[in-house]
């Protein structure tokens, strides 16, 4: 028995018995067939690879799992005392990042179990999504649409916990109304939908895209259109207009030229507190003409 602080990173014998679990761990499901099929294969070939524990007492010693649950019920089942272990020092923030970490890369999590995994690193790092999503290596887009999963009424989180839906549909769901949304959950799981004859059946249910209502709304910051027009200058002076032979192109940029100019020009003349009209009555007809702007 240990009775003395074990050196980090060393790999040791310890008993289970003195192997708290994570007080960070994100999975609530545990399949007990695959637990099964893993301590039976902990029986015949032993520990492929040693679970991950920090020490949070000397004496006696007790340890804290970091990595490595299944492993650790899996030795369990089959009856193990002792089992092989990692020690790192480890702060509790070090810990539950790592634990919250290991679990995302698993295969087998539910994806509300990695919608809360997620969420609980989100929270670690001060609601930092771009910092998140660097460190799980995957996009900001990835890590909206799972946290999104859990503005879900309770009710559909279970379904989709024990795998009654899967995400393809909850994203449908997460576009309908909040009132249609239980309805279309247990629609999709007795009929066993998916998630297009999801969205044929509950297509007038759908609500207005979010980010086109905002555009409409907000329009761009001043840092936006700054930017936007320092782009706009240097495309145009590095491009060379006479390589551009194809006659309906040439024409298509002139009209489009031509819109711009007129939108430029309102903005100047607002700026210099003589705007009077979105498009002057001279040039209504060019702005009709330009009509290709979108189509080009």
């Amino acid at each position: 028995m240990v009775h003395k602080p074990v050196k980090s990173a060393e790999v040791v014998e310890l008993p289970i018995e003195r192997i708290q679990p994570s007080p960070f761990q994100p999975r609530t499901v545990f399949d007990e067939t695959k637990l099964a099929e893993l301590g039976n294969s902990i029986a015949a070939n032993g520990l492929v690879q040693p679970i991950v524990v920090r020490q949070i007492s000397n004496d006696p010693p007790v340890f804290e799992l970091i990595a490595g649950e299944r492993r650790l019920r899996a030795s369990k089942l089959i009856g193990k005392l002792t089992i092989e272990a990692v020690i790192k020092t480890m702060t509790d923030g070090e810990a539950r990042e790592n634990a919250l970490i290991e679990n995302i890369q698993r295969d087998d999590l539910t994806i509300i179990d990695l919608a809360r995994s997620l969420a609980s690193l989100v929270e670690l790092h001060n609601g930092d999504r771009e910092l998140v999503a660097n460190k799980i290596s995957k996009s900001i887009p990835y890590l909206a649409e799972r946290l999104d999963l859990l503005t879900l009424p309770e009710e559909i989180q279970v379904m989709l916990e024990k795998e009654m839906l899967n995400l393809a549909v909850a994203k449908v769901i997460l576009d309908l109304a909040p009132e249609k949304q239980i309805e279309a959950a247990n629609l999709a799981a007795q009929l066993q939908l998916t998630a297009n004859e999801l969205r044929g059946r509950m297509q007038r249910h759908t609500k207005p895209p979010r980010d086109r209502q905002s555009s409409k709304s907000e329009g761009p910051t001043f840092n936006q259109l700054s930017s936007l027009l320092v782009k706009l200058y240097d495309s145009f002076t590095g491009y060379d207009f006479s390589e551009l032979k194809e006659e309906n192109r040439r024409e298509t940029l002139k009209k489009q030229i031509a819109l711009a100019l007129v939108a430029l020009e309102n903005a100047q003349n607002s700026l210099d507190g003589t705007f009077q009209s979105p498009l002057s009555s001279e040039r209504a007809e060019s702005h009709v003409a330009c009509s290709t702007f979108c189509n080009c």
